[in-house]
């Protein structure tokens, strides 16, 4: 858990990320995460100081445009920056097969991932919010812990007009249909890189079974889960360390700690029931206000 207040309460769970990716912006260093762009798609963006980094904190529930991204951090490599990449594990899988080798300035942060929703799914949603608030979306949050806190987090959303919507999780039409697994990409629901199968030097995650362990550390404002996959994410955690409440977890069966770590913990089934009805016409809200 971050000591800091405010970090945590900006981050989705304890705040590692970002003192990661500061500690390698002031080493004159760039990041690459995912964020949004003016039309409230989510991006993975490059940034290189700390107000731009801001962006790329928080989860976001949708798959990321990676763009050109790979091209500009072979760029970066190749001149001698530092680069912390954080995506999904099988995006990072993919960075590691396009670059063909291990750079030494290069960091690799993966996710305990539940899943990537459909882009077109998060449009549409986007899209009718905009039309029952009357104006244009202007900011994002799926991660928002003002009303039931971190336990049981929710959305919300800021419109151009001033208005605002919140909500927790079991309320949210698109998150619902996300944690339900309805309308991710087919691949994870069979997902190949689970368990030990990364190629990050870290994993961030939430840590929601923290009471079952440590009990003092479940405060419901949110507590990451971090697993040191090589040297490198040794010797990354440890330059930020002194930032953190911590405690080091016995070895042996590690993988208990979190089930998303180890299996895809969603269901085809609920795939197959949700996509027939969309592609037939029906509307998101609709098909999953019945199911």
């Amino acid at each position: 858990m971050n000591k800091c207040t405010e970090i945590r309460e900006n981050s989705s769970s304890g705040g590692v990320f970002y003192e990661l990716a500061l500690h390698i912006i002031k080493q004159g260093g760039a990041v690459c995460g995912a964020g949004f762009n003016k039309s409230m798609k989510v991006i993975h963006k490059i940034v290189d100081d700390e107000e731009n980094l801001v962006d790329l904190m928080r989860s976001k529930y949708v798959q990321s445009n990676l763009g050109n991204c790979f091209s500009e951090i072979r760029g970066l490599l190749e001149c001698g920056r530092t680069v912390l990449f954080v995506g999904t594990p099988c995006q990072v899988n993919g960075l590691s097969s396009f670059l063909g080798k291990r750079y030494e300035g290069l960091l690799l942060i993966d996710l305990i991932c539940h899943g990537v929703p459909s882009p077109i799914i998060w449009e549409e949603f986007v899209t009718i919010m905009e039309k029952r608030f009357g104006s244009k979306c202007c900011y994002v949050s799926f991660r928002d812990t003002s009303l039931e806190g971190w336990h049981n987090y929710g959305m919300y959303m800021e419109f151009e007009n001033g208005k605002s919507y919140v909500d927790t999780q079991n309320n949210n039409m698109f998150m619902k249909g996300f944690l339900y697994g309805y309308y991710d990409r087919r691949s994870c629901y069979a997902c190949n890189f689970k368990g030990l199968n990364r190629k990050s030097d870290l994993t961030l995650g939430d840590f929601w079974s923290v009471k079952r362990y440590l009990e003092n550390f479940d405060d419901n404002k949110g507590t990451s889960l971090v697993f040191l996959n090589s040297v490198k994410g040794k010797t990354a955690f440890n330059s930020v360390r002194d930032r953190f409440d911590f405690k080091v977890l016995s070895g042996g069966d590690v993988l208990k700690y979190s089930g998303a770590y180890t299996n895809s913990e969603i269901d085809m089934e609920n795939r197959e029931r949700f996509y027939p009805r969309y592609l037939s016409g029906e509307s998101t809200f609709d098909i999953i206000s019945a199911l």
